[in-house]
């Protein structure tokens, strides 16, 4: 593909549809649209539908995908997928949009699109990068030479944190999404009976000081640093980016999950990163064509 080449580019959630143009990793045209998951896969297939529809008189010669769930990189279908998008086990991501557009198609896992999102905004090359999402779940990436390196194909929330711990949606226990994700921030704050509902005023406690906040934040701390610990036992790496929800408040509390072994950053790509890595992926895949 040529560089000025336009890419639609879609990033789906268990909440969201985020869409745009990218162009010579330049994001344009922009939108979001709600996830449908009451009516299943069928919803699903809806919301994608509302996106590709929604860009009916751009002109763009392929489709990335950026996707919740474990997506095969080959064929772009959907392995498995949580209870957050139902039905969407076994879904075809990549065939159904290449025979809506009658274009090419690359699918990839939105943490490891994220990661690479984020690799191709930090212009640090030389070592591995792991990228982590902390929002409603965790996922992410390992990234070097802006290649994924070992990203359990995005499912590294689904890592064993506490062994015999909290029973996860997938099945399983202890698994690091029920410990260091903003879901599990927010169950730390119920069952600690804090009274703030907004992030605005859970931080603003935080920095009064307010001792059931801080425990909170304290022991949400530590299972994040935990599981970069665990992160880095698997993959060594030589820095981490913190993206998803709870980065936003990450000037909080990053000091509490930072380590000698590595580096420690926040996301710069927001709620961008999955677009833009998308693009990044689907510009390798057809790099020579």
């Amino acid at each position: 593909m040529r560089k000025e080449d336009k890419i639609l580019c879609l990033d789906l959630g268990g909440t969201k549809l985020r869409a745009g143009i990218v162009s010579g990793g330049v994001l344009s045209c922009k939108k979001v649209f709600s996830t449908c998951t009451s009516r299943g896969r069928e919803g699903i297939e809806q919301t994608l539908l509302a996106g590709l529809s929604a860009y009916e008189r751009e002109s763009f010669s392929g489709v990335a995908a950026s996707s919740a769930g474990n997506i095969d990189p080959e064929s772009g279908a959907v392995i498995y997928a949580t209870d957050n998008l139902p039905g969407y086990t076994g879904f075809r991501l990549a065939d159904f949009l290449s025979e809506k557009t009658e274009l090419p198609c690359a699918c990839v896992n939105d943490g490891c699109a994220a990661a690479l999102g984020e690799y191709a905004l930090s212009g640090r090359k030389d070592e591995i990068m792991l990228f982590l999402t902390l929002g409603t779940g965790v996922g992410g990436a390992f990234v070097k030479d802006g290649e994924i390196l070992l990203g359990f194909d995005g499912m590294l929330g689904h890592m064993q944190l506490v062994r015999g711990g909290k029973k996860c949606n997938c099945g399983r226990e202890g698994c690091a999404e029920r410990y260091a994700s903003g879901s599990a921030f927010r169950s730390l704050l119920r069952e600690k009976g804090v009274p703030y509902g907004t992030p605005e005023e859970i931080w603003a406690a935080y920095a009064r000081g307010e001792r059931s906040v801080c425990e909170c934040v304290n022991a949400w701390a530590q299972n994040v640093r935990a599981a970069l610990e665990m992160y880095y036992a698997a993959l060594p790496f030589g820095r981490v980016i913190l993206g998803g929800g709870m980065s936003e408040s990450g000037a909080y509390w990053i000091d509490l999950v930072r380590s000698d072994k590595f580096a420690v950053g926040l996301a710069r790509a927001g709620d961008d990163a999955g677009l833009l890595g998308a693009y990044e992926y689907f510009r390798k895949r057809y790099a020579d064509r």
